[in-house]
């Protein structure tokens, strides 16, 4: 298995690593938004959301038809950790869902407001804000969606070839 197949993955990671650490370094810095424009943002994070888990929720069947009958290797460790992105992105997408009705409910109504910036509200209001972020939870669960692609695509490439389904 070449080094660089696995280079983007290195990189992920430390997005996640560096991510953390921002996080926790970081001064809010909510933007000033109307109250219509921020459930409009909540619509399309819910659009978005449920988009990404379909997709994921389909690439874990696939994932499991690539791993079935492999013998281990490259296919077989790529196919892993791209199940594990994929679960780890669902998880954080159903989070982020189910906190859009909270986020809502503390909006300031019908005016422009720094509070109506959605992604520096935190998921729900008994979490703390640094480590519950609505931005910062987003960024992570994007980066594992990526991750799994990506890994997906590996398990496929190192799959001998007229063997993809086992």
């Amino acid at each position: 298995m070449p080094l660089l197949s696995i280079l983007p993955i290195f990189l992920a990671v430390l997005w996640v690593m560096l991510a953390f650490v921002h996080e926790f370094r970081r001064q809010p810095q909510p933007v000033t938004v109307h109250y219509d424009t921020a459930i409009e943002a909540v619509k399309l994070l819910k659009d978005w959301g449920v988009w990404m888990t379909t997709i994921a929720t389909a690439a874990i069947a696939a994932n499991g038809f690539l791993i079935q009958s492999s013998t281990g290797g490259a296919r077989s460790l790529f196919a892993s950790i791209s199940i594990f992105s994929f679960v780890g992105s669902v998880l954080l997408d159903a989070w982020l869902i189910g906190c859009l009705p909270a986020v809502v409910l503390t909006l300031k109504y019908k005016t422009e407001h720094p509070d109506n910036d959605i992604y520096e509200r935190s998921l729900f209001s008994f979490l703390p804000k640094r480590v519950s972020r609505v931005g910062f939870v987003g960024n992570i669960q994007h980066t594992l969606f990526i991750i799994a692609v990506y890994t997906l695509a590996l398990s496929v490439h190192f799959a001998p070839v007229g063997k993809i389904g086992g």
